[in-house]
């Protein structure tokens, strides 16, 4: 077996791309990272139960391992629901299709941005796919931009919401795209729609930047998703959405590993997994 001379302490994201660049086994990648004190996290256990949950995981797409994440904690113990936004293609980066072609889950693709449709569409014929764009409220008619650099598209209010943080991602949205309306949904109203008023047990959110103020307009009292994956590129949102899941009892998960990602567990299904 191969052996990884690690230099640094390691994240999800750097794990995923090398195994990807190189075809290397995500498993043993792993496993090789945290025996050697490279991957770390303060939740030590759950991070070991986590890797072993990777044996015989195929055909991963996600950037970071949120799809094997979400096999991890619902398992067979919960609906194999899923609701995410936005998913581009549905196939490069998605952090479902494992789930729905491996596994058999069943769920709902968000995606405003016209580039995307036909594509999503063809990779995901067994999904709902909604095309109006997921926000606080429903019926709303809002400026989006549709950047060239299609994963970076976002409504317009925050074309430069990453700008200090992640300063070339703004540069290359803002270099060509054109700007386009989008008709709204509420998250709160997608559950009721398409998920006849049950959530799903898991949601995968990356917006680009309003990831905030849509999960401050939910209705967290009537729906209750075991996991949030979150993506925040280390803006100020961060901070935002922390205080804000914390205070509806979910707990933070490998805040240290997830990079640009933050992952949010039910507090009582978190509870159980580390017993």
């Amino acid at each position: 077996m191969e052996q990884i001379n690690f230099k640094k302490k390691v994240n999800f994201w750097e794990l995923a791309s090398f195994a990807k660049a190189k075809n290397f086994d995500n498993e043993i990648l792993l496993r090789q990272a945290f025996n050697k004190g490279f991957l770390i996290d303060e939740k030590k256990i759950l991070l070991e139960k986590f890797i072993d949950h990777f044996r015989d995981k195929k055909d991963i797409k996600s950037q970071l391992y949120q799809d094997v994440f979400a096999s991890f904690i619902i398992g067979n113990k919960f609906d194999k629901t899923f609701l995410e936004f936005g998913a581009t293609n549905g196939l490069d980066l998605s952090n479902t299709f494992m789930l729905e072609s491996s596994f058999g889950w069943k769920g709902v693709l968000s995606e405003p941005s016209p580039q995307w449709h036909t594509s999503l569409k063809v990779n995901r014929k067994n999904s709902n796919i909604i095309t109006k764009c997921i926000w606080t409220e429903s019926n709303k008619k809002l400026d989006f931009f549709e950047s060239d650099a299609g994963e970076l598209s976002t409504l317009s209010d925050y074309l430069e919401n990453d700008i200090k943080s992640m300063p070339g991602n703004t540069r290359l949205r803002k270099k060509s795209g054109k700007l386009i309306k989008v008709e709204t949904i509420s998250l709160n109203d997608v559950i009721k729609n398409y998920f006849q008023n049950k959530a799903p047990s898991y949601i995968s959110i990356d917006t680009e930047g309003s990831e905030f103020e849509i999960l401050n307009f939910f209705d967290f009292k009537k729906f209750k998703p075991v996991l949030f994956t979150i993506e925040h590129n280390f803006t100020k949102s961060q901070i935002e959405i922390d205080n804000l899941m914390i205070s509806k009892n979910y707990i933070r998960v490998f805040r240290e590993i997830t990079a640009f990602d933050a992952w949010y567990v039910l507090k009582d299904v978190y509870n159980e997994l580390i017993r």
